[in-house]
């Protein structure tokens, strides 16, 4: 809770996908309070050979916003 500059924010917990060319689905948790996964909203990632894209749906409220590293 308050990291990134919002009330909720939200991190991948999924499995990468290892080859080059390839999209998995894996889940964002937003956190909330004590709660590391108080929301959950489905993604897709792709590999591409050397780095990721993400396919991201846009957060269950505007108080969320997706954090990265």
């Amino acid at each position: 809770m308050l990291r990134c500059g919002t009330y909720a924010a939200g991190w991948y917990t999924g499995i990468y996908p290892s080859m080059a060319g390839d999209t998995t689905g894996g889940i964002v948790c937003f956190s909330f309070l004590s709660n590391y996964c108080y929301w959950t909203i489905l993604i897709l990632v792709t590999n591409c050979n050397g780095f990721y894209v993400y396919y991201l749906q846009e957060p269950p409220d505007c108080d969320m916003r997706y954090c990265t590293i």
